[in-house]
């Protein structure tokens, strides 16, 4: 979940999918933090969402940046511990002139069994875990692409193109060669 987290960061604003009865809601939603390595999110007690999870704890998050787009499927879990609620504040100050960890009204949530998918136009979903690295033959669909060149690191003659991907990883592919005006083997 670190991945997802960090790109949930990323995009600075994520969308929240519930369930009011047959009703679907969304809204958009900007903490996310890992805590004893669960993913968690914040609310209030007070807020439709609240009473939403409660009833059908299911839910969906999507977020977009820079060309890849995360859809996340999981349950909301209520976690009311002081130390949970503290530990999500401290890294969101800015969420203390509305919330604290010592009244009822600041909800935290983590989610349990949870997929996090990424996707990117014309290329395959991802999920973490899965495979870190990119073959080849993604690679160079990535490299065909604007989008990659703006990740370029550095090159190094002994260890190919170092690359920073949005997914996020960092990959190293020793098979290519840099040309005057292509990046390909």
């Amino acid at each position: 979940m670190e991945k997802t987290c960090t790109f949930l960061k990323q995009a600075g604003t994520y969308y929240l999918a519930t369930v009011d009865g047959d009703q679907p809601r969304v809204r958009p939603f900007g903490t996310a933090h890992i805590f004893e390595n669960r993913l968690y999110i914040q609310t209030g007690r007070n807020k439709d969402v609240s009473r939403q999870i409660e009833v059908n704890p299911k839910c969906e998050i999507c977020a977009f940046h820079k060309g890849t787009w995360v859809r996340i499927t999981a349950q909301l879990v209520d976690d009311p511990r002081m130390e949970a609620k503290k530990s999500l504040l401290d890294a969101y100050p800015g969420l203390r002139k509305m919330y604290d960890e010592n009244d009822h009204h600041t909800q935290v949530l983590y989610l349990k069994d949870a997929t996090a998918v990424f996707y990117r136009f014309n290329g395959e979903p991802y999920t973490p875990g899965d495979d870190d690295r990119l073959d080849q033959g993604e690679l160079l669909h990535w490299l065909n692409s604007s989008v990659l060149l703006q990740f370029l690191d550095k090159y190094d003659s002994d260890e190919g193109f170092r690359i920073y991907c949005p997914l996020p990883s960092l990959i190293r592919i020793p098979c290519l060669q840099r040309s005057e005006s292509t990046l390909c083997s």
